[in-house]
């Protein structure tokens, strides 16, 4: 659907993913919470890219 990006692009979510555990891990709640709201942010508007292509309501 996204054409060759979708690979870097799935290893970049998962890096942050991994990046947000980890700093929750270390007590860095305010760097979590932005790395969660990007990856949330990031989810949806794939989800919404991928509606409106396909002619979804």
């Amino acid at each position: 659907m996204f054409g060759p990006l979708n690979g870097p692009r799935t290893a970049l979510v998962i890096g942050y993913s991994l990046a947000a555990v980890a700093a929750a891990v270390l007590g860095q709640w305010i760097v979590s919470a932005i790395f969660a709201v990007g990856i949330a942010a990031h989810g949806w508007l794939w989800w919404k890219l991928y509606r409106d292509q396909r002619g979804g309501d």
